[in-house]
């Protein structure tokens, strides 16, 4: 937690909200569409900063 805290102090509240709202955004779009029922809890504790440049990689090609 104490990471989180330094984060909202460097970027601000409001950039560290939409951060985590584009995370949980990424998540849903992982489990909705790549989910077959036994990797939920690999997506969810994944380091979801790899995964968001893989998949922004793939959608802006």
């Amino acid at each position: 937690m104490p990471k989180d805290f330094e984060k909202v102090k460097t970027i601000g509240l409001e950039a560290y909200q939409r951060e985590l709202e584009e995370k949980i955004d990424i998540l849903h779009y992982i489990l909705d569409n790549y989910n077959d029922g036994r990797r939920k809890s690999f997506f969810c504790t994944a380091v979801i900063s790899w995964i968001c440049r893989i998949l922004k990689m793939c959608w802006t090609k």
